[in-house]
C-alpha cells in the first residue's frame, strides 16, 4: 500500500475541521465535562479528546482499498478519513447517550472482545505452530480404528436380559416375551421410530453398550467384546433398516435387532490423511487450550454472585 503523505493527511484534517467545526460553531458547546487530555502519540485528529492515530488511518485504508484506480489519491484518503471521523463522532455520541450500556449492545461488544482475545491468545498460536511428523504419526497410530479397520455394522437392539443361572422356566418365559416383541416389531416393518418406542418400553440395559444401541463392531466383536454367537447372527443380516426375522439368543438373554449402520473396511495410509490429521490436531489443541484459558481467567477473577436475584428471576419464569 502507498504511504500516506503528510500533505494529504493535513488537507483531510483541515477539510474535516471545516466541515464539522463550522457546523458546530452556532451551537452551544457542551461544557458539562471537559474533553479528556490527549497524549503525544502520532494523531491525525482528535474528537473531544478521543484520537485517531496514524496507525488507525493506515489500518482503515488497508481495509478499504480503492482497487488501484486512484493509487490512494488525496481524494481517496480524504474520503476514508472522513468516514473514520464520522464513526468516531457517532460512537462518542452513542456512549454519551449510554447506548453502550444497553444489554444487547454490551453483550455484542463483550462477545466481540472475547472472540478477539481467544483468536489472539489461543487460536493463533495453535494455527502457527508447526506440527512435527512424529506427532502426526502418533495421532494416526492412536486412532487406527478410524484409518485401518475391517467392515463394521451397528444394530438397534431390544435386549431381554436373562441371568445365566436362571432356571429353565424363567428363561422360557423371557423367550416368549422376546418373541412377542419380535412379532410386534416385524409388523411395524421399517418404521424406525416404532422400533425406538419398543426399545424404550421393553429393552434392558446391556452391560457392554448403551440401551438399544450396540455402536459399531466388527466380525470379531471388537471393540465391544461381543460373543461369537451374537456376532455371527448379526453379520447374517443383509438389509439395512429391516427388523431381523428371528431372535438372537445368547447366554445373557435375547435380542430383537435391526441393522441401522454399516461401515466398509478401511485401509488408509498415513500419507493420505496427514493433512487431515494436522487439522484435527489443531482443532483439538484449540478446544483444549480455550477451555484451559477460560478456566484460568475465571479462577483469577473476583466473582460475586447474587443467588437471591437469580432465584427471583427464576421464580418469574
Amino acid at each position: 500500500m502507498k504511504k500516506i503523505h503528510y500533505t494529504a493527511v493535513c488537507v483531510a484534517v483541515t477539510l474535516c475541521l471545516l466541515l464539522h467545526g463550522c457546523n458546530n460553531s452556532n451551537r452551544e458547546k457542551d461544557t458539562s465535562s471537559p474533553p479528556p487530555a490527549v497524549d503525544d502519540r502520532q494523531y491525525v485528529a482528535h474528537v473531544n479528546g478521543d484520537g485517531i492515530t496514524v496507525d488507525d488511518l493506515q489500518w482503515y485504508l488497508a481495509g478499504r482499498p480503492d482497487g488501484g484506480r486512484t493509487g490512494n489519491s488525496d481524494d481517496f484518503v480524504k474520503g476514508r478519513f472522513q468516514e473514520l471521523v464520522s464513526m468516531k463522532v457517532l460512537a462518542l455520541e452513542a456512549k454519551r447517550r449510554r447506548i453502550d450500556q444497553d444489554p444487547a449492545t454490551k453483550f455484542a461488544i463483550e462477545q466481540m472482545l472475547a472472540h478477539k482475545l481467544l483468536e489472539d491468545q489461543v487460536n493463533k498460536p495453535a494455527l502457527e505452530r508447526q506440527i512435527p511428523d512424529s506427532e502426526v504419526e502418533g495421532f494416526y497410530n492412536a486412532h487406527q480404528d478410524t484409518y485401518v479397520r475391517p467392515r463394521q455394522i451397528r444394530l438397534a437392539d431390544i435386549f431381554i436380559a436373562v441371568p445365566q443361572d436362571a432356571p429353565a422356566a424363567i428363561r422360557n418365559l423371557k423367550e416368549q416375551q422376546a418373541k412377542g416383541i419380535l412379532a410386534e416389531a416385524l409388523q411395524t416393518g421399517k418404521e424406525r421410530f416404532a422400533f425406538a418406542t419398543l426399545i424404550k418400553e421393553n429393552s434392558d440395559q446391556h452391560p457392554l453398550y448403551g440401551k438399544g444401541d450396540t455402536g459399531f463392531f466388527d466380525e470379531q466383536g471388537k471393540p465391544l467384546g461381543l460373543g461369537p454367537d451374537f456376532v455371527e447372527e448379526a453379520f447374517a443380516i443383509n438389509e439395512k433398516g429391516k427388523v431381523f426375522e428371528r431372535l438372537i439368543k445368547t447366554a445373557d438373554g435375547f435380542h430383537v435387532v435391526m441393522l441401522v449402520g454399516e461401515r466398509p473396511a478401511e485401509n488408509t495410509e498415513l500419507a493420505d490423511v496427514s493433512a487431515e490429521i494436522r487439522q484435527q490436531i489443531r482443532r483439538n489443541e484449540i478446544n483444549k487450550n480455550r477451555e484451559k484459558f477460560i478456566q484460568e481467567l475465571t479462577s483469577q477473577a473476583f466473582l460475586e454472585i447474587s443467588a437471591d436475584r437469580i432465584n427471583s428471576i427464576l421464580e418469574k419464569k
